[in-house]
């Protein structure tokens, strides 16, 4: 068969031609592909945001806790439904800066959670709580996490004093709660870890109470910890003297109640 001279060459034209701009597309696309997306685990730790000084002196920065999954928030409004069908409310004002040690006490019954859910939901913060570690694991991690637990590691003997001065150090609102008690059950003194942790974090206390005579709950004043222990506490029982929780033979009456006869001991103060 004979072929004409520059035939092919005429009739490949179109084909080379196609796939020359094939391959300069393919070159094109490699060269300005986008970068791949980070995809962040379901529980990564709070994202660090922008810096500025607050308050007395410190220097802290700006992170964003995750917001309540929808576990969390239904089971916030179950118990927010329970406690507004049995007539609470809350009283008073959220002190400024929101960056404080929130003392729950009398604990003397679990409706005392239900309450504290409802009152903090009513005064529109979000408290926060410590928990240990071994909590944030899946599947209960996420849900924790959201509902406001911090953990807590306390392998190898950490320190949950400095832990938490560390979130306070990294926060611009932080309302982190503690029941001094550590049980619903009548205690002979008060724990002093949450007085160390406002010492060593230089925040002030917040005496969170819930009148159960009155179903009345709310927020008193920033107590500046002095280091006078049994002097500061002193102002807190000024607020709990006229409360009565859910077990009134567990009221605090007496500054007795909290530091015990003989005020904190001296193992106690570095707890």
């Amino acid at each position: 068969m004979m072929l004409v001279k520059g035939s092919t060459d005429k009739a490949a034209a179109p084909a080379l031609s196609s796939i020359a701009s094939a391959r300069l597309l393919v070159k094109l696309s490699r060269k300005h592909r986008p970068p791949p997306a980070v995809i962040a685990p379901p529980c990564e730790p709070p994202i660090f945001r922008a810096s500025r000084a607050v308050g007395r002196g410190e220097y802290v920065t700006r992170i964003d806790d995750q917001p309540p999954g929808w576990v969390a928030r239904a089971v916030r409004r179950l118990l927010l439904a329970l406690y507004r069908l049995r007539g609470w409310k809350a009283v008073g004002a959220v002190p400024e800066p929101r960056r404080f040690i929130l003392i729950a006490a009398p604990h003397t019954s679990n409706w005392d959670f239900v309450n504290f859910l409802g009152l903090t939901a009513d005064l529109k913060i979000r408290p926060y709580f410590m928990a240990k570690l071994s909590l944030f694991r899946w599947p209960l991690g996420g849900f924790i996490r959201k509902m406001g637990g911090v953990p807590v590691d306390r392998r190898g003997g950490g320190n949950v004093v400095e832990q938490m001065v560390a979130e306070f150090a990294r926060r611009t609102e932080f309302m982190l709660t503690v029941a001094p008690e550590g049980t619903r059950g009548k205690t002979a003194k008060w724990r002093t870890g949450f007085y160390q942790i406002a010492l060593a974090a230089k925040v002030p206390m917040v005496v969170g109470f819930m009148d159960y005579g009155t179903k009345t709950g709310g927020l008193g004043p920033l107590i500046w910890p002095s280091g006078d222990f049994r002097a500061d506490m002193m102002k807190v029982l000024e607020v709990y003297r006229t409360c009565i929780p859910k077990i009134p033979d567990r009221a605090v009456r007496s500054i007795d109640d909290i530091v015990g006869d003989d005020g904190p001991d001296e193992m106690e103060m570095r707890a």
